[in-house]
């Protein structure tokens, strides 16, 4: 904490140096002061929409999911998708997160900005693989399923395998769907 607060001292416009101050408050529990650095960080951007506040909305998701403040949590992560939809690692977190929550509506929306997306494609640092867009495509078939769309879960479970020939649990609900 104090080598990360001497860097943030000598360099207080970085957001990635509150990122990791703040992670390492909240880890020796001083979870409000890191609250309080990140919040200044979103602050200084008054208001305006950045890709640069996505890691730093994520962040403070964590920090709240660790102190059981589950849907502050859920709010940060969505706003981090907001910042960023072009992030398929943090389009699958949030819709884990929101899954695990029973916010159906937001885990379809994040794994549908993830199916948008084209494989191969390098974006927020990372690519874009067949196997993370075919299991966005299998949350998706679950939600229709459960939704009671079984020719929608089909279709979706069936794009699941085209990405993905291999992917078991796509393979399994496509035969469960169709009476197999």
């Amino acid at each position: 904490v104090e080598v990360l607060s001497e860097a943030r001292g000598l360099s207080p416009d970085s957001a990635d140096g509150a990122i990791l101050l703040g992670r390492a408050l909240a880890a020796v529990g001083r979870g409000e002061e890191a609250m309080s650095l990140l919040g200044e960080v979103v602050a200084s951007y008054r208001g305006r929409r950045s890709k640069e506040l996505s890691p730093v909305y994520r962040e403070i998701s964590r920090i709240q999911l660790a102190e059981g403040f589950l849907s502050d949590a859920l709010a940060s992560l969505t706003r981090a998708f907001e910042m960023d939809m072009k992030s398929a690692r943090l389009a699958m977190e949030l819709g884990q997160l929101a899954l695990d929550m029973d916010e159906l509506e937001v885990a379809s929306r994040a794994f549908r900005g993830v199916t948008m997306l084209r494989v191969g494609d390098e974006e927020s640092g990372e690519v874009l693989t067949a196997e993370v867009k075919a299991h966005a495509n299998f949350q998706l078939s679950l939600l229709a399923q459960r939704a009671g769309d079984p020719r929608r879960a089909r279709m979706l479970a069936g794009k699941a395998l085209s990405d993905n020939p291999d992917h078991h649990q796509a393979r399994q609900l496509v035969s469960e769907l169709d009476g197999g």
